[in-house]
């Protein structure tokens, strides 16, 4: 009887312990199924080109911008990898746009207030009442690619074509600071990102077309 007593409690607690299993094998798949990031190549929906000083700049009714002012400034991206791209090409751009009077406006809404914003904006005043070539600006930005993303951090490539025929490619750090996505300029306050020339744009690549 004894035996009999021994063999049940050990193959009661075998299935105790295969259930456990179970149920704790489940759970970490629902984990890690609910803990999956953004998807990082889906492309921004609803997406339009939007004028600005003559140049067509990405802009959607969901990822954003959600306040543009008068003077090319634009901030309330998405907080969304779609919200941080759009946010890239519009902050590599506007500040450049806006006239010596309002400069200050768009620069303070796409920029992380870092050491290379105060040497753009050293770099901007001397040039005040020069003007802009507008030549020098790609005439299309045809899309992007992230190589990191984060809740308050990403880096993204923004591809570009040029008058000339040429392509680019142009890397931007991003932040999410204060509520929103902005350019975290280098050291050297340039607005242009890291500018590489390419032949082709890579395959994977998330495209910029109106939708």
């Amino acid at each position: 009887m004894g035996s009999r007593t021994s063999h049940r409690r050990v193959t009661a607690g075998a299935v105790l312990m295969a259930s456990a299993l179970l149920m704790t094998s489940c759970g970490s798949d629902e984990e890690a199924t609910g803990s999956q990031g953004p998807d990082l190549s889906a492309p921004p929906q609803k997406l339009s080109w939007s004028k600005v000083k003559g140049v067509s700049l990405p802009v959607s009714s969901v990822h954003g911008p959600r306040d543009v002012g008068t003077y090319s400034d634009a901030s309330g991206w998405e907080h969304s990898p779609q919200g941080a791209a759009l946010a890239a090409v519009n902050g590599s751009i506007r500040p450049i746009l806006a006239d010596d009077k309002h400069w200050e406006e768009a620069a303070a809404a796409a920029f992380a207030p870092t050491e290379g914003r105060d040497l753009f904006t050293q770099a901007r005043v001397s040039i005040i009442g020069q003007g802009m070539d507008k030549s020098l600006l790609p005439t299309a930005f045809n899309g992007y690619k992230f190589s990191d993303y984060s809740d308050g951090h990403a880096e993204v490539t923004v591809f570009t074509s040029y008058t000339d025929g040429s392509k680019a490619s142009n890397e931007y750090v991003m932040d999410f600071t204060g509520g929103d996505w902005k350019i975290h300029l280098p050291d050297d306050g340039n607005a242009g990102g890291s500018v590489r020339a390419v032949d082709n744009f890579p395959d994977d690549m998330v495209p910029l077309e109106a939708k």
